[in-house]
């Protein structure tokens, strides 16, 4: 496996590894902070063990988080060849976060386009398809029930009655670069922005179609032009960033101002807005303390997912405790809201419910209870990737 670098997707790799020993695969991890660490001292001459490593182990094929798995031979050849196609290995990545924006961003990478990808969002199936990949199986995530579990006794630390963990960014960092674009781009990007927030299910990349395709005919050549570039996909991580900020200060925000006592973990961020920051977590130590000993824990989803449950989700039931979400489509092919579950759709709705259920420790214990049955027998990470490995044997 090859274990990406990030927030939260090396803490996922480590849950997939851990999965894939206890249904008895021997793995050999391949650490990309490592690897960097190591190229800036030896430079090439980090490969000769890398390649003497993998050839030794002997591997049936690779698993990567997203691209994590493309490894550029920096210097050594094309674009298109990376480390495992050298080495006849087949590569197999699971795609979180949207696979055709990252594909796109990434357009040196030149994805095969006939090899199984796995997607973990329903809802990127359909662009994948359209932009020519064809061998796709959808995979949701999971949890690791033997790092999230309930405790025989509540962390003092942790014994909040409403939490949010989640990172977020300075809007004026984000838009910054956007005002010295084109004033057609600025006005779509503003536009865009408007539309989500006010429809926070609607698919990022529709709204963008939606709000293009009424531009004056110049106006739609000029922004034609611009999709086809590199820059696009720029423009649309700037969008996802700002989106993803917004909403949680938006939400983590009302309820405070309702009065809702809510605990924000995250990054320093958070400190500029009217919130109680706690500071950061540590994502196997803390944050299960955190996910058994408080018993409600709000979830906002990224922009990047259109119909997917993040890990939060699975994680937080998985300990004992109930789950407030925005809703996502796939949430309720899992899970029975209002019994397993609490979802909202809007602002208000979130307030709301986060209200109604103040004080009502023991209720929510007790239909968390639910939600953690159906977790423990469906969605834990050896159920994934016992499915993936299923799949990928019938690819071999």
């Amino acid at each position: 496996m090859v274990r990406p670098q990030g927030v939260i997707a090396p803490f996922v790799n480590d849950d997939m590894q851990v999965a894939l020993e206890r249904l008895g695969h021997r793995v050999l991890l391949l650490d990309t902070a490592k690897i960097d660490i190591d190229f800036e001292q030896r430079g090439m001459k980090c490969w000769d063990d890398i390649i003497t490593s993998i050839r030794e182990f002997k591997a049936d094929f690779s698993l990567c988080y997203g691209v994590a798995g493309a490894i550029i031979f920096e210097g050594k050849h094309e674009g298109a060849n990376h480390l495992f196609r050298e080495l006849g290995i087949h590569l197999f990545p699971f795609f979180f976060d949207d696979p055709v924006f990252t594909l796109g961003l990434l357009p040196e990478l030149q994805w095969p386009k006939d090899e199984l990808i796995f997607i973990w969002d329903k809802g990127h199936i359909e662009r994948m398809k359209e932009n020519g990949y064809q061998n796709l199986y959808h995979i949701p995530l999971g949890t690791n029930e033997e790092k999230f579990k309930p405790l025989k006794k509540p962390h003092s630390r942790f014994k909040h009655p409403m939490s949010f963990v989640g990172s977020v960014m300075s809007p004026d960092e984000i838009v910054e670069p956007v005002k010295q674009a084109d004033v057609i781009l600025q006005s779509i990007f503003e536009t865009v922005i408007r539309r989500r927030l006010q429809f926070p299910e609607q698919a990022v990349h529709e709204i963008i179609a939606d709000v293009t395709c009424h531009l004056p005919k110049e106006d739609w050549q000029r922004w034609s032009t611009f999709v086809g570039t590199k820059n696009y996909w720029a423009f649309v991580d700037r969008l996802y960033k700002l989106i993803n900020a917004i909403w949680r200060e938006q939400i983590v925000t009302s309820l405070a101002l309702n009065e809702v006592p809510i605990q924000v973990y995250g990054n320093e961020a958070w400190k500029a807005m009217q919130v109680d920051y706690q500071g950061s977590l540590d994502y196997h130590q803390q944050l299960p303390r955190l996910y058994s000993s408080c018993p409600l824990h709000l979830n906002l989803s990224a922009p990047q997912l259109f119909k997917a449950v993040n890990n939060r989700v699975f994680d937080v039931l998985a300990c004992g405790s109930m789950v407030l979400s925005d809703w996502r489509e796939e949430l309720g092919d899992y899970l029975e809201p209002g019994k397993e579950v609490l979802v909202f759709h809007s602002v208000e709705e979130a307030v709301e419910m986060a209200k109604e259920w103040q004080g009502r420790e023991e209720e929510l214990r007790k239909i968390s209870q639910n939600g953690r049955e159906v977790v423990l027998s469906q969605h834990t990470w050896k159920h994934r990737m016992k499915e993936a490995i299923g799949v990928i044997e019938k690819e071999l």
